[in-house]
């Protein structure tokens, strides 16, 4: 009476007592779970629904509940474990094998989903939500053909389904007709006017708003439905996803860990995370959540190149290396895991091994500039400077306006060559397309200090320096610099500077001993 009535408080305290007197009160359990749903606190059904199945353990009725409470707050391993459970005791129970599919979604195993919803279908041809959610499987997996026939045959088994017909159209690049859009709004909103408390409603609506691109209407619901249940995951997920397309991170960096709080291995919340907290320069911070979202979802590729980067710059080369060869071993005909374990191999000083990872990314696509600019740098590791050369000159040909590969072969040409006029062009160049890069200033003031154009070489290392401070290359090139306009008591202090960043530069090129010479 009390909820019939929009007393839903007094609803919840009647059927609470009710299930604490009787806890396989069926009717009880049920309403109180749908109760607790609709006003966006499903968590506090799982308790119920625990004391239910206790009680009752024959009921599957209650452990299917449960089931999907589990999935729906995100608790994914619980959720598994219990779907489960009840096939091992009913293996043919296409609600057990939808709820798991659901759950494998949630997680980001659509490979797993797979499995689950074809048998479902399989088996319960009838059963619209197992082809509905069939069909977002195959988008996932790039099957568009056969995701478009399961959206037909939801269609077909349910003429009034307007997220199969909104999905189905957004499927084949159509406008879904306005007049079912706005049928589907009307009647969302029709509910909400009758019961303004009801979150599952307005998140329907605000899903439908964020679709149509209405972020604006999209955001204003949200911003009500989560007055009434700030704590709900889904909906603070999607207000993240709007207010970053609006440029507004920090909000939405609120709403995700909201998300967080309530569901810590939530895999969209953690992946955003985590790329906000690395674009902030916040490299440890941004691990976490990485590593978290991957823990769920072991197949996220771009949250494993990120972490990959993230793990290199750490130098955590051994780690970063583990997730770049899991990337090439699930997508053997990809030439950028490839890529990407060379320049690891680079960083951690195994040029040999990187050249293999280069000429292995090659075979697979010839044009990549990215390999070829690798096996440039792996070559000139190892001392092949003809190889080098070579390669970084393929790169340029490939991609005239590639930076590393502009500076490093202008570096050849300096140092190796002793062509710093054939240099020249290809530094001002790089120094064009990448003013604020220090090492691109620091080639190119080299090469002035080679063409004894020293006045200009100070001016453009003295940059360098200011960009690159913890460059021994740089304050060496400086200090060489200075001495050469006989300044040789700053020439002494950029050299010395050098040594302190710098033993092993200083040991090649005789610092020491250039120092003693300036101080005669």
């Amino acid at each position: 009476m009390a909820i019939a009535s929009g007393k839903d408080e007094d609803g919840i305290r009647e059927l609470q007592a009710a299930v604490k007197e009787r806890p396989d009160d069926l009717i009880a359990v049920l309403l109180l779970r749908s109760l607790y749903e609709r006003l966006g606190r499903p968590d506090q059904a799982v308790p119920v629904l625990k004391a239910a199945v206790r009680t009752d353990p024959r009921q599957l009725t209650f452990a299917l509940a449960l089931c999907e409470v589990y999935a729906n707050v995100g608790r994914y391993d619980d959720a598994l474990g219990c779907t489960s459970e009840v096939l091992a005791r009913q293996p043919d129970l296409p609600v057990a094998r939808l709820i798991r599919g659901k759950t494998y979604l949630g997680k980001g195993d659509a490979g797993a989903a797979l499995k689950d919803f074809q048998e479902t279908a399989r088996s319960s041809p009838k059963f619209a939500l197992a082809h509905f959610y069939l069909a977002r499987v195959y988008v996932l997996l790039g099957r568009k053909e056969e995701a478009q026939a399961e959206y037909r045959e939801v269609i077909r088994l349910e003429p009034a389904s307007a997220r199969a017909k909104r999905e189905l159209a957004a499927l084949r690049g159509e406008k879904q007709d306005d007049q079912s859009q706005q049928e589907e709004i009307n009647q969302l909103r029709e509910v909400i006017r009758a019961d303004p408390k009801n979150v599952v409603s307005r998140e329907s609506l605000a899903r439908v708003y964020f679709e149509r691109g209405q972020m604006k209407e999209a955001e204003a619901e949200l911003t009500q439905l989560l007055a009434l249940a700030p704590t709900l995951a889904e909906p603070n997920y999607l207000m993240a996803q709007i207010l970053l397309s609006q440029n507004k991170e920090e909000e939405a960096v609120s709403h995700l860990r909201a998300v967080l709080r309530g569901n810590p291995v939530h895999v969209g919340s953690n992946v955003l995370l985590g790329r906000y907290l690395a674009s902030k320069g916040q490299r440890e911070q941004a691990m976490r959540p990485l590593e978290l979202a991957l823990s769920v979802n072991p197949t996220l590729t771009d949250a494993k190149q990120l972490l990959a980067n993230l793990y290199a710059q750490s130098r955590r080369f051994s780690e970063a290396l583990a997730l770049a060869q899991e990337l090439q071993r699930a997508d053997p005909s990809a030439a950028g895991p490839w890529v990407q374990i060379g320049v690891l191999q680079i960083a951690d000083q195994n040029p040999r091994a990187a050249v293999d990872a280069f000429e292995k990314s090659v075979k697979i696509n010839a044009n990549s500039v990215p390999a070829h600019r690798g096996l440039g740098q792996a070559y000139a590791l190892l001392g092949q400077n003809d190889q080098a050369e070579a390669s970084y000159r393929r790169a340029l040909k490939l991609d005239g306006n590639d930076v590393i590969s502009l500076n490093d072969l202008a570096w050849i040409l300096v140092e190796i060559r002793k062509k710093p006029d054939e240099a020249l062009p290809l530094a001002v160049r790089a120094g064009r397309l990448a003013p604020q890069s220090g090492s691109v200033v620091d080639t190119l003031g080299w090469i002035h200090y080679r063409r004894q154009s020293y006045a200009e070489a100070e001016r453009l290392l003295l940059e360098a320096v200011e960009r690159t401070p913890s460059s021994g290359l740089a304050r060496y090139h400086l200090g060489m610099t200075l001495a050469k306009l006989g300044r040789k008591t700053d020439a002494v202090s950029e050299l010395r500077r050098a040594i302190q960043l710098d033993p092993k530069l200083a040991e090649r090129e005789k610092i020491d001993q250039l120092i003693k010479e300036l101080e005669r």
